[in-house]
C-alpha cells in the first residue's frame, strides 16, 4: 500500500504559468518593491500594481508621467463571494458608491470598495450590507505623494475571502479614468465599468491577481459533484464523485484543495487541473485517495 501511494504521488506533473511566492510589500516610494507580474498599464500615464500575502492585499496606483490631482481617487471594488453568474448571484451590488457626484455601474456584485486619494492622504473602506453602502470608518493610508497612491488592505476586513473578482480605476469630480489601455481587461463607458479581474484565490501562493480576467468561477465547496473552477474544496469524511464530462475539475490559481484522511475524491470523464495547492492527509490507520478516471492531471499534490 505504501509503495502504491508513493508511485501515485510521483506520477503527478507540475505546470503553473503564473507561479510566484507571496510578496509582502513595504512601500518606500519605489514601485520596484512590486515585480513585473504584479503590474498593469491602464492608460492615462497610469499603472496599477496589486499583490497579496497571507494577511494583506497591497495595491498601488502610480503616475508614470505627470502627477495625480489633489482629489484623484484610486478605487478598487472586490466581490468576495464570487459566483459563476457574476452580476446575478451573491451578496453584493452592481451599483457602486456615489462618489464625486458619480455612481459607477459595476460588472460584478461587489461587497467592498476601497479608495485612496492624494489630498489629505485619506482612504476609505465601504461595505455593502445588502441594501446600502456603509462607511466602515477605517483608514488604510500607507503612502501618498504626487505620483503614488499606495494602500495595504487586511484580508480580515474583507471577510477573509477564499477568492475574489475585482475592478480598479481612477476617479475625480469630472468622471472616471485610468482604464483605457488595450491590454487592460477593464474599460469605462460613461459611468459603467466594463470587465473585471478574477476569479483568483487568496488561499495559496503561486498566482498574481492579474492572472485571470473575466473568468467566472463556482466558488467553494465541501462536496463538489460537477466539474468547474473552484477556489476552495475541503473534503471532511466525504466520498466525493465529480462528473467532469462537461468541464474539467479545476482548482484556480491561488485556490486550495484539501482531502482529509477519511475522505476520497473520484473525478470521472475529465481532467484534474490544479493551479493552486492540493493536499491529501493520512495517518497510520486512514488514507485519503484521489482517483482520476478517464482524464489526466496537471499540477502538484502534497501527500501528508
Amino acid at each position: 500500500m505504501r509503495i502504491c501511494l508513493l508511485v501515485f504521488v510521483l506520477c503527478f506533473s507540475f505546470q503553473l504559468n503564473h507561479s510566484q511566492s507571496y510578496n509582502t510589500v513595504t512601500f518606500n516610494g519605489d514601485f520596484n518593491v512590486f515585480n513585473d507580474a504584479e503590474r498593469k498599464w491602464v492608460g492615462n500615464s497610469t499603472r496599477y500594481f496589486i499583490t497579496y500575502d497571507e494577511n494583506y492585499i497591497y495595491a498601488l496606483a502610480n503616475r508614470a508621467s505627470g502627477v495625480f490631482g489633489e482629489f484623484d481617487h484610486f478605487n478598487i471594488y472586490f466581490d468576495t463571494d464570487p459566483q459563476s453568474d457574476v452580476t446575478v448571484s451573491g451578496n453584493g451590488s452592481t451599483s457602486g458608491v456615489n462618489w464625486d457626484g458619480n455612481t459607477p455601474t459595476l460588472p460584478i456584485k461587489a461587497d467592498y470598495r476601497i479608495t485612496i486619494r492624494r489630498n489629505g492622504s485619506e482612504s476609505w473602506l465601504h461595505h455593502y450590507n445588502g441594501s446600502e453602502w456603509e462607511n466602515q470608518n477605517i483608514s488604510y493610508t500607507e503612502w501618498v505623494d504626487e505620483n503614488d497612491l499606495f494602500i495595504r488592505i487586511p484580508k480580515a476586513d474583507l471577510g477573509n475571502p477564499d477568492a475574489v473578482y475585482f475592478v480598479a480605476y481612477m476617479s475625480y469630480n469630472g468622471g472616471f479614468f485610468g482604464a483605457d489601455n488595450s491590454g487592460y481587461a477593464t474599460s469605462i463607458s460613461g459611468t459603467s465599468i466594463l470587465g473585471y479581474y478574477g476569479g483568483i484565490g487568496l488561499l495559496s501562493s503561486g498566482a498574481t491577481m492579474w492572472s485571470n480576467a473575466n473568468t467566472p468561477i463556482l466558488g467553494s465547496s465541501t462536496n463538489p459533484t460537477v466539474g468547474g473552477k473552484y477556489a476552495k474544496v475541503t473534503l471532511s469524511s466525504t466520498n466525493s464523485i465529480v462528473d467532469a464530462s462537461a468541464a474539467n475539475f479545476e482548482i484556480i490559481e491561488g485556490g486550495q484543495l484539501t482531502i482529509d484522511k477519511a475522505s476520497s475524491m473520484t473525478i470521472t470523464d475529465g481532467n484534474f487541473k490544479n493551479y493552486g495547492s492540493a493536499t491529501m492527509e493520512s495517518d497510520s490507520n486512514e488514507f485519503s485517495s484521489l482517483i482520476i478516471s478517464g482524464g489526466s492531471n496537471t499540477g502538484n499534490i502534497t501527500y501528508n
